[in-house]
């Protein structure tokens, strides 16, 4: 792998690769050195050390232009329940694109996670619950993120999922554009018929990757790309935190 990353079991510990490391930025120390769980003096959210950083999954897998689509919607339904008390796991959603449906050009089949810890991801490759996709569909790319942020909304049933990546322009200030997406994060899970939303960042490449699971159909108007939501496995979902209200929103009683 690149970096200096070590292996652990076999598998490459996430918190030992490249990128990782980003989120040190936003660790708070006492005066003795401890981290300390809570909030930074810039008012992000700064895990200690005792927690990991959260993770995100996708792959995905093109199916042929005759593939039948009903079998992956049957697939979704079979398997989707023994995911639903995964431990570590906020969510999987099994993902469908269906050609000539929502802007799809081809049909895909994927799943997207968040994973609570960098040390659940490593299990979820090295004790087999990999092979069920690699025996239908081959081994998958799977793209992973560090997670800046993760936050709930108030919509109850994630029909749709989006997802957009983006690079970070070379000459901007990185400091600031993260801070503007964890931002970002917490008015796109305040929107209505949002479920939960996340940002993640790869510091191979420099780019963001925003993630948003909704109640809402494709308009047509938002960026990046839409998915059917065909399952929503999500053992730790209630777990995330809610966007902090905004300073003149009144509070709900």
């Amino acid at each position: 792998m690149p970096g200096n990353s070590r292996l652990k079991n076999g598998v490459a510990s996430a918190r030992l690769c490249p990128g990782i490391h980003v989120l040190n930025l936003w660790f708070s120390k006492d005066v003795d050195g401890r981290n300390k769980s809570g909030h930074d003096s810039a008012g992000f959210y700064a895990p200690s050390q005792k927690e990991t950083l959260m993770i995100i999954a996708h792959y995905a897998h093109r199916l042929p232009a005759n593939y039948d689509i009903e079998l992956i919607r049957s697939r979704a339904q079979a398997r989707g329940h023994l995911w639903d008390a995964v431990p570590e796991l906020h969510f999987k959603a099994f993902l469908l694109r269906e050609r000539g449906r929502f802007g799809a050009i081809a049909s895909e089949y994927s799943s997207l996670y968040l994973w609570r810890g960098d040390e659940a991801f490593r299990n979820f490759l090295a004790d087999g619950r990999t092979k069920p996709v690699t025996d239908s569909f081959g081994r998958p790319q799977i793209e992973t993120r560090v997670v800046l942020d993760a936050r709930k909304g108030s919509g109850r049933e994630a029909r749709f999922a989006y997802k957009q990546q983006f690079d970070i322009p070379a000459d901007s200030d990185l400091t600031s554009a993260i801070a503007a997406e964890i931002e970002r994060v917490s008015d796109t899970a305040r929107q209505p018929g949002a479920v939960a939303a996340a940002v993640g960042i790869d510091t191979e490449r420099w780019t963001f990757t925003r993630v948003l699971l909704s109640e809402n159909e494709p308009d047509g108007r938002e960026a990046g790309l839409a998915y059917q939501v065909l399952y929503l496995a999500q053992p730790l979902l209630a777990e995330l935190h809610a966007a902090p209200m905004r300073q003149h929103e009144p509070a709900v009683v």
